[in-house]
């Protein structure tokens, strides 16, 4: 079993590499599932946490893609705070696909989990009559956690993810078979998802920059003020001017962030990217 020590070093390597804030007490509750997880890989513990040190490139590492699973929450259902993503249905994407001249509009969900929110604006954006215009928009969902990716390129759900999804809407957007409900291929292949570190630069993201809108809910309040900033800052980088960034409601991108304009609503707060 990991010693306290080791929980702690674990601990500054999630908050290094991944913005992740896990407390040690945490961590030892899973002490069991993290030592099976070095076990997995085929190593002790020390040499785990070496290996989360040296493999920084997430998708191409087993140690991360085993840690990751363990300290990460992915529960999220469809239609999550509505009010503000009908903001987005109603105002900021029909704005968005007006200024675009023909060109397809490209968004972003991250963290995307295990695909909820990334497939919940698809279905407002065929709502809305955006997608009639073949590949008008594309959406693309990124998440550091590869295990909730594998889900998600599933897109099969069961009813805790679909609890506030109507019955009209259940049989007009999902088919029911033996394992849950799955998404129409209309829907489905509206979206492509990416494992991505959001600390990272976003030069190396892969397929990433010049994004439209982009939502980012409800990851900053398990980062630390700097790494917020971080991740902040490389949203702001990978949105075109005039594109639109939507937090969670507790968070908010700060007074350091000089490209970002706030705009507040009703029933939300975004922001947009200003010109240079």
């Amino acid at each position: 079993m990991p010693t306290p020590d080791q929980l702690a070093h674990l601990r500054d390597l999630l908050a290094q590499h991944c913005g992740i804030r896990v407390e040690t007490t945490k961590l030892d509750g899973l002490s069991a599932d993290l030592a099976a997880a070095a076990l997995s890989a085929g190593l002790s513990f020390d040499e785990f946490c070496r290996r989360l040190a040296a493999e920084r490139v997430f998708g191409r590492s087993q140690a991360w893609d085993a840690l990751i699973p363990l300290v990460t929450n992915n529960e999220s259902h469809f239609f999550r705070q509505l009010p503000q993503l009908r903001v987005l249905q109603e105002t900021l994407l029909p704005d968005l696909v007006a200024r675009a001249g023909g060109r397809r509009i490209r968004v972003l969900s991250a963290p995307c989990a295990t695909g909820e929110e990334a497939f919940t604006l698809a279905i407002l954006a065929e709502e809305k009559l955006l997608l009639k215009a073949g590949d008008a928009l594309k959406i693309i969902g990124a998440d550091v956690d590869h295990a909730a990716l594998e889900v998600a390129v599933q897109a099969r759900y069961g009813h805790s993810a679909l609890r506030a999804v109507s019955p009209d809407a259940l049989a007009r957007y999902f088919g029911e078979d033996s394992a849950g409900w799955r998404l129409r291929a209309r829907i489905r292949d509206r979206v492509t998802f990416r494992q991505v570190n959001l600390l990272a630069p976003h030069k190396t993201w892969p397929d990433f920059g010049g994004f439209d809108a982009i939502l980012c809910r409800d990851l900053l309040i398990y980062c630390d003020p700097p790494k917020q900033a971080q991740i902040i800052s490389n949203l702001a980088a990978a949105l075109n001017p005039g594109g639109f960034l939507l937090l969670g409601h507790s968070e908010s991108v700060g007074e350091g962030e000089s490209r970002l304009r706030i705009h507040t609503t009703r029933d939300t707060v975004y922001y947009e990217r200003v010109a240079p």
